[in-house]
């Protein structure tokens, strides 16, 4: 009895977490439900520590890894404790229990929690997608305000349709939810003629973006689908597949660049506001979105190289940022480099907690990726492989953009918890093969 009970407590607190962390992905939504994010988010850590004290089913060497890192982030802080000493603290905490919550320590739970993610998430797809759609058929283009310094577009901008997702959130969450639907199906082959048509929305959603960074996560996650997950396949289906998939993703992609601009010009000048009226929003308020324009990424990444070499080895700490920008970003700059995190994050961590965190932030994510991919060459379990397959899709994505650390999104939560439920299959797929040769 006391088992089962220690198991629904995981069961329920994570499934709580799960959907506060998916209704986070809409930047309107965070600031009404952040004071019971927050509250859930230090309930659910001190919880999960609990539970998987001493449990089967967690990898030893990814906690000591992420502790080294926890611990160039404090060293970071310390450095800098002349500024935001408590407020750095607080945001190292917050952030990294999001990281640790997601760790599975009972196997039933592992089994629910990634079906419930992956339903939950069609459903929410679904919802924003429709949405968009509605936008882009109504021809409907405006930008509302909320809060005190927070912009919503809706519509066309700059050739990118905006819903209540922005374009590279809405494009990443049609990748997610495409691949999360090839999980369904195998489990769930009744709901085939729902899940294809999510799809094709998602599709359609996606090709409407022009995001680079969910193209790439897109390009990735179905190169390891088709060449390693479904390796069942003849060899000459799969290549035929592959390029197939990747024609279609390019030809979606750039033929609804033209498309959508000379579309969103012919709406524009029948728009509620134009773009342009949204450039003296707020200096911080549109931090939870991505920038419009994404050609400037190279002039944020060279500026934010050279703040980060003025202090090369702990860092200015990540609330300490904000007030050292103006040394080296326009006013302009600073909108768009706070909104997307530098588009990099591993400029963002370099220039947040110097060398040391940089390096133990690299060593995380290589260790990551070294045990999803060897678990996707070696292992039979096709359920555990979609879900690191697309957990190491995330990856390529951080080289333009900067969500997996040190934000609240909701897609920093999805990921790590794609890292807690893949370690979770590592682990149980470690422990059979352990068993197996020990019987032979």
């Amino acid at each position: 009895m006391k088992k089962l009970s220690v198991s629904k407590i995981e069961w329920w607190s994570k499934l709580m977490f799960c959907l506060l962390g998916i209704i986070n992905c809409l930047p309107v939504v965070y600031d009404w439900i952040k004071p019971a994010y927050q509250l859930a988010t230090m309930m659910v850590f001190l919880i999960t520590s609990w539970l998987l004290w001493g449990k089967k089913y967690r990898d030893k060497h990814f906690i000591w890894l992420f502790a080294l890192f926890l611990g160039t982030q404090f060293l970071a802080t310390f450095a800098n404790a002349r500024s935001h000493l408590i407020g750095n603290l607080v945001h190292i905490v917050f952030v990294m229990s999001i990281c640790l919550i997601t760790l599975v320590g009972d196997k039933e739970v592992g089994e629910k929690l990634v079906k419930w993610l992956a339903i939950c998430l069609q459903f929410f797809s679904f919802a924003c997608s429709v949405f968009a759609l509605a936008l882009a058929v109504s021809g409907l283009s405006t930008t509302l305000y909320y809060g005190k310094h927070v912009a919503l577009r809706l519509g066309f901008h700059g050739g990118r349709l905006f819903g209540l997702l922005n374009p590279n959130g809405g494009a990443l969450l049609a990748v997610i939810s495409m691949t999360l639907a090839v999980y369904l199906y195998r489990h769930y082959p009744q709901y085939k003629k729902a899940l294809m048509t999510n799809m094709a929305l998602q599709f359609i959603y996606f090709s409407l973006q022009q995001s680079r960074g969910a193209l790439l996560c897109a390009m990735t996650v179905l190169f390891l689908l088709t060449a390693f997950v479904f390796k069942k396949e003849r060899i000459r289906q799969q290549i035929l597949l592959l390029m197939t998939s990747f024609l279609l993703l390019f030809s979606a992609y750039f033929m609804t660049i033209k498309v959508a601009e000379k579309y969103g010009e012919f709406i524009r000048s029948e728009s509620i506001e134009r773009l342009e009226s949204a450039d003296d929003e707020g200096e911080y308020g549109e931090s939870r979105e991505f920038s419009v324009k994404s050609g400037s990424r190279s002039q944020i990444w060279v500026r934010a190289l050279k703040m980060g070499q003025k202090q090369p080895v702990f860092g200015y700490g990540f609330r300490n940022i904000k007030p050292n920008m103006a040394k080296f970003f326009k006013t302009f700059k600073m909108k768009e480099a706070l909104g997307g995190g530098f588009h990099n994050i591993f400029l963002t961590v370099f220039v947040a907690s110097g060398m040391l965190g940089l390096v133990s932030f690299i060593v995380l994510l290589a260790y990551i990726a070294f045990s999803f991919s060897k678990y996707i060459l070696l292992s039979d379990n096709v359920d555990g492989k979609i879900i690191m397959a697309l957990a190491l899709a995330y990856l390529p994505v951080q080289l333009v953009e900067s969500i997996i650390m040190y934000s609240p999104s909701g897609f920093n939560i999805i990921f790590w918890f794609l890292v807690g439920i893949g370690f979770y299959y590592n682990e149980l797929w470690m422990r059979e093969g352990k068993n197996s040769e020990t019987l032979s």
